[in-house]
């Protein structure tokens, strides 16, 4: 249903307002809805509506519901902390207790020096905008192309469904770096699209089924269920700096 909803409803708006609001960079790209639903008598589920601007109160109630869900939205989101952040602790004395900076950054070891302090920090948690980036190379243009047209995209699903996967060029690691990048941060969401059974709805685009949709259902389909397969894939592409 709520796929089906932003398909029919706000699909093409939201996707003109973010090619508007970030032309050059995917980084910091995502919509919070706020669904309406409705149970009946048999358990069945109606949409009132859907606000596209919900409003986040601050009373008990709301707290409770929706603490959680925007401190793992920010978390699935991909928020980074730009390298100006470390500056300071270059001319800072951290002496030997950095307790509250690893506190603060969770995974990042106990460092003898505010220098290597600093670079550690600053090389797990830091943003790298080339990953987020829009810029497309000539093999990038070439493949979106090929699957543009004919005949293989008279040929359906079976047209890419292996074939986009073969040789994945730069803006597709960039794309799926972020998709396994969300599904790892993830504890009390559910992905609902894409999964190994939402090409169904691809009948619903208007205007056919488009490039990322088709490598992501692709993606899915081959390592949904053996996700550890798909990121090590990824992380060689990575090491060879394909994603860059």
């Amino acid at each position: 249903m709520v796929i089906k909803t932003v398909l029919s409803g706000g699909y093409d708006s939201m996707r003109a307002e973010f090619s508007q609001r970030s032309k050059h960079s995917r980084y910091n790209c995502y919509k919070l809805l706020g669904f309406d639903l409705l149970l009946d008598a048999d358990l069945r589920v109606h949409v009132l509506e859907v606000n596209a601007r919900p409003q986040l109160l601050d009373d008990p109630v709301d707290r409770a519901v929706n603490r959680p869900m925007i401190y793992e939205m920010f978390r699935i989101v991909g928020y980074h902390l730009p390298v100006t952040c470390f500056f300071p602790y270059r001319n800072q004395s951290l002496g030997s207790d950095d307790s509250a900076i690893r506190r603060l950054f969770g995974n990042t070891r106990r460092c003898s020096s505010e220098a290597s302090l600093a670079f550690s920090v600053a090389s797990e948690m830091a943003f790298e905008r080339r990953v987020y980036s829009k810029y497309q190379t000539l093999g990038d243009m070439m493949k979106q192309e090929k699957f543009g047209e004919a005949p293989l995209a008279d040929e359906g699903r079976d047209g890419y469904l292996d074939a986009i996967l073969e040789d994945l060029v730069t803006c597709d690691v960039r794309l799926l770096i972020k998709l396994e990048e969300e599904r790892s941060v993830s504890r009390h969401f559910t992905r609902i699209f894409p999964t190994e059974r939402t090409h169904t709805f691809h009948k619903y685009f208007i205007g056919g089924v488009p490039y990322y949709d088709k490598l992501l259902d692709a993606y899915v389909s081959r390592y949904g269920r053996v996700p550890e397969e798909g990121v090590e894939r990824l992380r060689e592409l990575c090491k060879n700096g394909v994603h860059i």
